[in-house]
């Protein structure tokens, strides 16, 4: 058994050791960096027919040890009709995946350690025509041929497989921001918005885990005023939570956000017509591992709501109540609804909605 082991141990380490030659020999003889740019430089003409706007894609430079990584910068979608800014423009973005868990799984197993996209700035205008500067991309994709859906196919093993033994440990888009121009506006001068310092985290992404994302910005604000912490359900197989109710926890606290800001930037005309809303919320939802209730309480108001040429009201909730997920019933404690002068207050219990309510 001992000589079995020694022999087991010195082909193991012939074979990292031959992995490194054949790697370090790529690194010496084949200027990765050089094809990598030679092949975004020639996908690059596919991807401006199909937005229609012009794309900038800066420098790519790769790494091998000990992890693979790949850094992006300056990549940006230039401006359509009526704009001078692009559209969407990125600082720099970079992927790390671990290489030894590939080669040694011989592939099957990929642990993507970060993805981190940095200086995103996204610049949406509606123009004096009342027409927003992101239509055309959706005016060109709608009109592109739509391939025959087929039936979908059962996942196959080695999918099944490939999927349960991926991992994305940590995905980042950091101090992001919008800016949003209004050049349609009653007194014919350019109304300007801005969400600022917009961080989005999401955190292990794998099957049978929880994965946890956390979403904070500045909403026309100086300070952060919008914060959204969410934990999911275990995933399945499929990376899908598993489950009648996919949350494990939420956290959402809003602070005077005026969602009439955004209304003219939204392709749905209804919302448009939206002239106040200030939205405010402390909701919290938690359900314990393995616990078959979710708890929910907290509120979430708007104030001030107003119609184009309507009348301003109010719109609150109150909730304080127990969800039995599995069979879906609710222990309602406290659950107030108030728009304007009616309200509407509920308290009691519904059991197992899956078959009957009782």
């Amino acid at each position: 058994m001992g000589k079995f082991l020694k022999v087991a141990l010195i082909a193991v380490g012939v074979l990292v050791l031959l992995l490194v030659l054949v790697v370090g020999g790529v690194l010496v003889f084949v200027d990765l960096d050089k094809v990598v740019n030679e092949q975004v430089a020639k996908n690059k003409p596919a991807i401006e027919e199909k937005l229609g706007r012009k794309v900038e894609i800066g420098k790519v430079s790769t790494k091998l040890f000990p992890t693979v990584k790949v850094e992006v910068e300056a990549i940006s979608v230039g401006p359509g009709p009526q704009q001078t800014l692009p559209l969407v423009s990125v600082g720099r973005a970079r992927v790390d995946v671990s290489l030894w868990s590939a080669i040694f799984s011989l592939g099957k197993k990929i642990t993507v350690n970060e993805v981190v996209v940095t200086g995103l700035t996204v610049n949406v205008t509606r123009n004096a025509d009342g027409s927003l500067s992101y239509q055309d991309i959706l005016d060109r994709s709608a009109r592109q041929p739509k391939e025959e859906e087929k039936p979908a196919e059962p996942t196959s093993p080695e999918t099944r497989e490939r999927m349960e033994n991926l991992a994305i440990k940590d995905v980042r888009i950091e101090d992001a921001a919008f800016r949003l121009v209004d050049h349609a506006t009653a007194t014919g001068k350019p109304a300007e918005s801005h969400i600022r310092k917009l961080d989005l985290r999401i955190e292990d992404v794998r099957a049978h885990k929880p994965v946890h994302v956390a979403l904070s910005a500045a909403v026309f604000s100086e300070a952060k005023n919008f914060e959204l912490d969410v934990t999911t359900a275990a995933l399945g197989s499929d990376l899908a939570p598993v489950g009648e109710f996919p949350l494990q926890g939420l956290i959402l606290n809003v602070s005077s956000v005026d969602l009439s800001k955004l209304a003219p930037y939204l392709p749905s005309k209804s919302i448009a017509d939206v002239t106040s809303a200030v939205a405010s919320a402390d909701m919290k939802i938690e359900q314990a591992p393995k616990s078959p209730k979710a708890t929910m309480k907290g509120f979430f108001e708007v104030k001030r709501v107003q119609l184009k040429g309507g009348k301003p009201f109010d719109v609150r909730l109150d909730s304080d109540l127990d969800v039995e997920t599995a069979k879906l019933g609710v222990d309602i404690r406290k659950l107030d609804l108030k728009m304007g002068e009616v309200g509407l207050a509920m308290a009691g219990a519904l059991k197992d909605l899956t078959t009957a309510p009782k």
